[in-house]
């Protein structure tokens, strides 16, 4: 853990103690962000009934209104490593010349990466703040999220929806959940780039069929924190309230 043979060990150990049947026992319900983690506690042996599913949320108020005409380009937002998939968009996004692809973010494959792909339609721009970053999201005609490992609920994909920006994203854990093909973006497999490839031209080339203010309008509502706070106290009115029932009892 972390390079830490210390860090490891105590990492291991907190396992040992506070495994699945002592964190059950103490638990009346796991909140997931996500359907494909409630499934995978299913099948680790958490009971289903402990178990509800609740997307993350965002701050609407860091969102503002949002461009009616999208400039020619597409961008990636996260870390640059390789659970990320970055190369398979880089693999696709070389055969795509007539489309400028923006990198947002940096890793440990950052000087591999420019060394390797840096070209005049791939521009890599490093570490960027939320107003710096929110800019280049809401003008991109879509963002891609390529990952090869299980995202749980990416947080980039919702931020990419609130400013109205259609995702491309890979078939892996939680990502499906967040994309209706068609509506606010497109699915491929994953580790895919030939697929991926098809599916930015795609993008691209039906752009104009995608309601962006509809697309921000539906993410804003769907990951309001407001409606997240009321989720987790009608959540917590009722386990209250069965407490109260068993105790009365």
């Amino acid at each position: 853990m972390k390079n830490s043979l210390i860090a490891s060990i105590i990492a291991y150990a907190e396992a040992i103690i506070w495994n699945r049947r002592k964190i059950s026992r103490s638990t009346n319900l796991f909140i997931c962000p996500s359907t494909f983690l409630l499934n995978n506690m299913v099948k680790g042996s958490f009971r289903k009934e402990q178990l509800i599913s609740i997307f993350n949320f965002i701050d609407e108020n860091r969102f503002s209104e949002i461009p009616e005409v999208k400039q020619n380009f597409y961008c990636y937002v996260g870390r640059l490593s390789t659970e990320k998939g970055v190369e398979v968009l880089l693999n696709a996004a070389r055969k795509l010349p007539q489309y400028r692809l923006k990198i947002i973010g940096t890793g440990p494959l950052e000087k591999e990466l420019k060394a390797k792909y840096q070209c005049d339609h791939i521009e890599f721009l490093g570490f960027k703040q939320w107003e710096e970053m929110k800019a280049i999201l809401e003008n991109a005609v879509c963002m891609v999220l390529p990952s090869i490992c299980y995202e749980n609920n990416p947080l980039s994909i919702i931020e990419s929806l609130c400013t109205g920006t259609p995702v491309i994203g890979s078939q892996i854990g939680g990502i499906p959940e967040l994309i209706k093909p068609g509506i606010n973006g497109l699915i491929f497999e994953a580790g895919n780039a030939d697929e991926l490839e098809r599916k930015i031209d795609q993008l691209f080339k039906t752009s104009s069929a995608y309601n962006y203010h509809q697309i921000a309008v539906e993410a804003k509502e769907k990951f309001s924190s407001v409606r997240y706070y009321n989720q987790i106290i009608d959540i917590y009115n009722k386990l209250l309230a069965q407490s109260n029932n068993i105790t009365a009892a």
